[in-house]
């Protein structure tokens, strides 16, 4: 597929009243990304093949509130070896 440039996700999320702070979970495994956040409440998944220099990922905001937490965890292999 060669080298695409990673895509920006932009979405809606309502934060309840008097929220002012969300927790973000982000799931990583090779091109695919899942991100979950406020602990379930919205969860959406992106696919990027990004280059070798690119390793960052940025977070924003249209209105005033902070990150609780923020947690970036690399899948492993979903595969089982053989036995042989």
């Amino acid at each position: 597929m060669g080298n695409v440039a990673p895509t920006p996700f932009r979405g809606q999320f309502p934060l309840l009243p008097g929220e002012k702070t969300l927790a973000l979970r982000a799931l990583v495994d090779r091109s695919i990304a899942e991100f979950v956040l406020a602990h379930g409440r919205s969860a959406f998944t992106a696919r990027s093949y990004p280059t070798a220099n690119q390793t960052a990922v940025s977070v924003a905001a249209d209105t005033a509130v902070a990150l609780s937490g923020v947690g970036a965890y690399e899948m492993g292999c979903g595969w089982v070896a053989e036995q042989q």
